[in-house]
C-alpha cells in the first residue's frame, strides 16, 4: 500500500487494489479520506469479531455511507456505496485492516515529507 500510494496512487485505486480479491461487494463502495469522521453516519466499531467471515464480521455499510476512524489520529475514511447500489456488506476484519495498514502508510509519507 505505500508503495502504491508514494507512486501517486489516489486512495480510490489503492482501496480498489486491496479489497477486490477479498470481496467484491467492496469494490462497490467508494471512499474518501477526511480529517475527521462524520457526524452524519455512523462509526464501524473496532470490536473483535469472533472469527473471521463469520457473522459477527460482517458490517453493513448503509447508502448514507459509513465511517472507520484510522488510529493514530490519522482521520477517518468515509465509505460509501456507489449511487444507486443501496447498503452493502463487507468483512469488518478487512475493513480494520486496510484503514490500520492506510494508517501505517499516511504516518510514513508524513516521516519522508518532513525528512526532505
Amino acid at each position: 500500500m505505500e508503495e502504491l500510494l508514494s507512486r501517486g496512487g489516489a486512495l480510490p485505486a489503492v482501496w480498489l487494489t486491496a479489497v477486490q480479491s477479498m470481496s467484491g461487494q467492496a469494490g462497490s463502495i467508494d471512499v474518501s479520506l477526511r480529517a475527521v469522521a462524520p457526524s452524519d453516519v455512523p462509526v464501524i466499531g473496532r470490536r473483535v469479531p469472533s472469527a473471521a467471515g463469520s457473522d459477527a464480521d460482517t458490517v453493513v455499510v448503509p447508502e448514507t455511507g459509513a465511517a472507520l476512524v484510522l488510529p493514530d489520529g490519522r482521520g477517518a475514511l468515509l465509505l460509501r456505496p456507489q449511487t444507486g447500489l443501496g447498503a452493502i456488506t463487507a468483512p469488518r476484519t478487512m475493513l480494520l485492516e486496510f484503514g490500520g495498514e492506510l494508517a501505517v502508510a499516511l504516518a510514513y509519507a508524513e516521516r519522508q515529507k518532513s525528512a526532505a
